[in-house]
């Protein structure tokens, strides 16, 4: 949706809609944001940009036209609520489902698999920002009849997305480059890749780490079990034990450690 100047003058420094690409965008990405919020760099023309624009004609439609099939109206379209905790966070909403108690934010994607992974994090600070019990995904793939999603994302997604949306924040305040980091996905999203039929381009150097792991596992079982032994049975009054190289030293708190003391 078009924002208002009183929609744009209630938000915050840091929007629900730029923390997908705060969470699970490329470096690049989250680099040309981070210049944006820091005034480093204008905030790119969208009014050509056919996706974006699509996505606002049909907003509207698909709203109502899911609203007729629920018999009932979405309120607070356009409201603009801010994080309880997070004073510099807020959302602008699409919708509200008050028989749900649910957020809604309305799509339109290529793919449902990427709605899922992009727009998760907005989902759940869209919801706590409007203290909500859940939040709705409602996507239109490649305009077809839009799909309902009832998000799920468990706890640790949840301090995964505030965690990167502070350090982000700080990026900003100090005017420092937000440091590379892997995207996260809600757990919902996670694949399984199998390498012995499959060929992702990090294949290769995967293949030669495992290799190494299971060629040494056997013998790292080994000095983890000896380890816990040697500790188990060195008395309790010993505070210094060597044996050919090896040394054991006991802490004022009683916590031994094993290190190898090889003569130069």
């Amino acid at each position: 949706m078009a924002l208002s100047e009183q929609q744009l003058a209630q938000r915050g420094d840091i929007g629900a809609s730029d923390c997908p690409v705060i969470v699970a965008g490329s470096d690049e990405q989250r680099n040309d944001l981070w210049r944006v919020k820091c005034k480093l760099a204008e905030p790119p023309d969208l009014s050509l940009d056919w996706p974006v624009q699509r996505g606002a004609y049909m907003e509207p439609f698909i709203r109502q036209w899911h609203e007729r099939k629920l018999g009932y109206t979405f309120t607070e379209v356009g409201r603009v609520v801010r994080h309880p905790k997070f004073n510099f966070l807020t959302a602008t909403l699409d919708g509200y489902d008050a028989a749900r108690d649910a957020v809604v934010e309305i799509k339109t994607t290529v793919s449902l698999d990427f709605a899922l992974r992009w727009y998760t994090a907005q989902i759940v600070v869209q919801r706590d920002c409007r203290d909500a019990k859940s939040g709705l995904l409602l996507v239109s793939v490649l305009g077809h009849e839009p799909v309902e999603i009832d998000v799920e994302f468990d706890q640790e997604f949840i301090d995964e997305v505030y965690t990167r949306i502070a350090a982000f924040k700080i990026c900003v305040d100090t005017v420092t480059p937000p440091h590379p980091v892997a995207p996260v996905y809600p757990p919902e999203k996670w694949r399984s890749v199998d390498l012995d039929a499959e060929n992702p381009n990090w294949k290769d150097e995967m293949v030669e780490h495992l290799t190494v792991w299971a060629s040494t596992k056997a013998p790292a079982d080994q000095h983890t079990d000896a380890a816990a032994s040697i500790k188990l049975l060195l008395p309790g009054d010993v505070g210094r034990l060597r044996f050919r190289g090896i040394q054991i030293s006991r802490n004022k708190r009683g916590a031994l450690s094993i290190q190898r003391k090889d003569a130069a």
